[in-house]
């Protein structure tokens, strides 16, 4: 199975003509939040749309600074992985969007102890499969994808210790905007595409061993 991970594409459209042929070629998109900057169900929609005509078979969590109209719409639209689990071609698939709590009220900010009950949940539908992917906008805590220019770790102690509970082959993330970052915790490797404005984003083929694949926009 192939599939493509976008993040942080915050209404800005323009990169996907550069990595059209990925979308078009890939099984399955996975969009790991920011699909709008604080933005509604209006702006989600219009996202969403473009990126369907390319390759209709979307997963997707809403980040921090969507607004509840966008998760609604991805609800709606039977994409969303919040709290939520599906399962395609037996590769098991489940997540947490939005983020955890700050100084900065984002539209959507969770304490560890929802994010820990959005996890279980999502879990519980494909703890069964033997590929498991989890998409979470926030990072787990102390990794290189919850890393700020600062050197500061801002990302959650629920998600790296459910990352240890239940592991997943891969983690998905997008909330550090640096740029692309991979790293490992136990058994499971994490990945965060960075923003599409910078040109990065990921491949994912279950069926090599070596299975995820960097990428840049030329």
């Amino acid at each position: 199975m192939k599939i493509i991970v976008l993040g942080d594409i915050q209404m800005n459209l323009d990169p996907v003509r550069y990595i059209r042929d990925d979308i078009i070629n890939s099984d399955l998109v996975l969009l790991t939040g920011g699909i709008t900057s604080r933005g509604g169900w209006i702006e989600a929609q219009k996202v969403i749309e473009i990126i369907t005509l390319l390759n209709p078979n979307i997963l997707a969590i809403m980040g921090s600074v969507d607004t509840p109209g966008v998760l609604s719409y991805l609800e709606s639209r039977g994409i969303s992985l919040h709290g939520r689990g599906k399962i395609v071609n037996n590769i098991g698939f489940y997540g947490v969007g939005g983020g955890n709590r700050t100084m900065f009220e984002r539209p959507f900010e969770y304490s560890e102890k929802d994010i820990n009950e959005f996890l279980e949940r999502g879990y519980n539908h494909i703890k069964k499969c033997n590929f498991i992917i989890m998409l979470s906008h926030v990072a787990p805590y102390n990794s290189l994808l919850d890393t700020t220019a600062k050197n500061e770790h801002v990302g959650s102690r629920v998600i790296r210790s459910f990352i240890f509970k239940h592991p997943p082959k891969l983690l998905l993330s997008s909330q550090i905007h640096g740029g692309i970052h991979l790293d490992r915790l136990g058994t499971s490797i994490l990945a965060s595409p960075g923003p599409l404005n910078k040109g990065g984003y990921l491949i994912i083929d279950t069926d090599e061993t070596d299975f995820l694949k960097v990428k840049k926009k030329t």
